[in-house]
């Protein structure tokens, strides 16, 4: 999976950001970025998780415990189940129960799936496809980031496709002020200058 941030006219990322890893567990690692660039630090988690059911629970245990509430903070990777029946095409139908801990684990983080554009299974065999990559996303990221796209791209080597995601940073600006200083009009080039502009404005 790969990260693209675009932060509104403060350009791309660079050599300020501040990197700490603080969780390396088997299926994820939990990292915290930080840069003056934005208004509050950022959590990313990137996920690999189990092919077994049972095995995902440490995951998800994992994830609720690396929850960080009301954070910045953006999920993504190969889940290794899919959320609903529909996200899978060919082979047996998919595991309620793989599917239920998915979801549950989901709500308890209060994650959001970001959406994509593209094709919409990500793991490709002879017979199966299915979305098993996503990108999880928290309400507190779609404010800090609320222009944000998921594409699922072209497959290479490998027989999962990457996904990029590119986000656009909202950063509030203080409303400048104005102040008339009478002494200007005594200029002589003064009503010159404010016809010119005021023609030119309208």
């Amino acid at each position: 999976m790969w990260y693209r941030i675009v932060e509104s006219n403060l350009g791309l990322l660079g050599p300020d950001v501040r990197c700490q890893v603080l969780v390396d567990h088997e299926q994820l690692l939990h990292i915290r970025l930080e840069s003056n660039k934005w208004p509050k630090p950022l959590f990313v988690t990137v996920v690999y998780a189990k092919c077994d059911t049972v095995e995902r629970r440490a995951l998800w245990d994992a994830l609720r415990a690396v929850s960080v509430g009301a954070s910045p903070w953006i999920v993504g990777g190969d889940f290794n189940t899919v959320l609903s029946p529909d996200e899978r095409s060919g082979g047996s139908a998919p595991s309620g129960m793989a599917m239920s801990d998915f979801h549950d684990a989901i709500a308890d983080c209060a994650l959001v799936d970001a959406g994509y554009v593209g094709s919409p299974y990500t793991w490709y065999s002879r017979r199966l496809r299915q979305r098993l990559d996503r990108v999880l996303i928290s309400s507190c990221w779609m404010t800090v980031f609320p222009k944000m796209q998921v594409a699922h791209l072209e497959l290479s080597q490998s027989d999962h496709r990457g996904l990029l995601v590119e986000a656009e940073c909202s950063v509030e600006r203080k409303v400048s002020s104005f102040r008339f200083q009478h002494m200007w009009t005594t200029h002589s080039e003064f009503l010159g200058v404010v016809c010119r502009n005021w023609r030119y404005r309208r």
